[in-house]
């Protein structure tokens, strides 16, 4: 019986001592993490308290393991029982950093951290109480380019670009930078993208769409047989968010079709905003006209996709109306319009309608 006394005495000053003080970590944004937050804790004494400690991270993930790991230079810790002290990484010195080959966002305090599903530990030491958190990380979808469509020819001298917003995006506001290149016929969109300087670029766009200012370099002075090339990018806190995939439009500045305006219940939309409708307006009405100049309207039909899907929900004809089914929650749709003319041209516009919940 001797020995197991021994251990006995080996084990409980160590498990009293675990109790001394309450690690609690703060839980970051949904579906988000970073350095920042492993390092972000509250530290409340149980007891009276007055030593040196440090503290020791650990990030787990589920198909990984351990991807990253560090501790902190030492400090001292005074509390009376019940004092509580917050601690950030601006508070202390980090060293002794590990991290696993794809996971130096942890180290580099920069860029993104993969997909995936986290548990993180922080303990104060030497073993004086120990939190732990889990955290599943979701990247955000890239914007998804609405108008100009992809291979469209314009007529417009100064057009409107549509765009959505990234999906999944994270708590707060994002920015958006637009560039458009000169796409020669001898490039594919992506190459031009990725190698001409740019025709057009506008930083910090606030919203999802944006009208080609008339200050900007003019669209009829662009080369013979050449179009363009233009991507959205998304930023937050000067983050990328993603990049959308790469479109592109043929301007022909002779005059064609028009998609001249929309109604919905009987008020005028504006091509590329969104409109907010009550859900006691569904199923609602949209009436629109359009008009070529060289020749006539063959017919019109409109297409409705959810925002941030690529897919139609519903195509329809002229007078139909649109009815959406459950709306246990606000929903945001858009709304493509397309004039026929004749000689096979076309011309598509699309509007964004947001709807509220029943």
């Amino acid at each position: 019986m001797k020995p197991i006394a021994i251990i006995l005495l080996a084990v409980l000053p160590a498990a009293v001592v675990a109790q001394l003080v309450e690690v609690r970590l703060h839980a970051p944004p949904p579906g988000q993490f970073s350095v920042e937050q492993l390092w972000w804790v509250d530290l409340t004494a149980k007891a009276d308290i007055d030593t040196i400690v440090w503290l020791e991270g650990y990030v787990n993930e589920a198909r990984q393991g351990r991807v990253f790991s560090a501790r902190s230079d030492e400090f001292r810790l005074t509390l009376k029982a019940g004092g509580k002290r917050t601690l950030r990484l601006k508070d202390i010195r980090i060293r002794d950093q590990k991290c696993k080959p794809g996971y130096e966002a942890f180290y580099t305090r920069s860029g993104t951290i993969p997909e995936g599903d986290y548990t993180y530990q922080l303990r104060l030491m030497p073993d004086l109480g120990e939190g732990s958190r889990d955290v599943k990380v979701t990247l955000p979808g890239p914007p998804r380019l609405v108008l100009p469509l992809d291979g469209d020819t314009l007529a417009e001298r100064l057009p409107s670009f549509v765009w959505t917003p990234p999906a999944r995006a994270p708590q707060g506001q994002v920015s958006y930078r637009l560039l458009m290149v000169e796409l020669l016929e001898s490039q594919s969109k992506e190459e031009a993208i990725a190698a001409n300087p740019p025709w057009f670029e506008h930083k910090g766009i606030s919203r999802t769409n944006l009208r080609y200012p008339a200050s900007a370099r003019s669209l009829g002075t662009l080369r013979k047989g050449s179009g363009f090339a233009w991507q959205v990018e998304a930023f937050q806190n000067n983050v990328l968010l993603g990049k959308s995939p790469v479109s592109e439009f043929w301007p022909s500045l002779k005059p064609t079709c028009h998609v001249d305006s929309a109604y919905v219940e009987g008020a005028r939309v504006e091509f590329g905003t969104y409109t907010s409708l009550d859900a006691a307006a569904v199923p609602f009405d949209v009436r629109f006209w359009g008009s070529s100049d060289e020749g006539t309207v063959t017919h019109h039909h409109w297409r409705v996709t959810e925002a941030g899907e690529p897919d139609a929900i519903v195509g329809l004809g002229v007078g139909d109306e649109f009815d959406i089914p459950d709306l246990g929650a606000p929903r945001s749709y858009l709304v493509y319009v397309t004039v026929h003319c004749s000689g096979g041209k076309t011309r598509t516009s699309a509007f964004g309608l947001n709807i509220a919940a029943d």
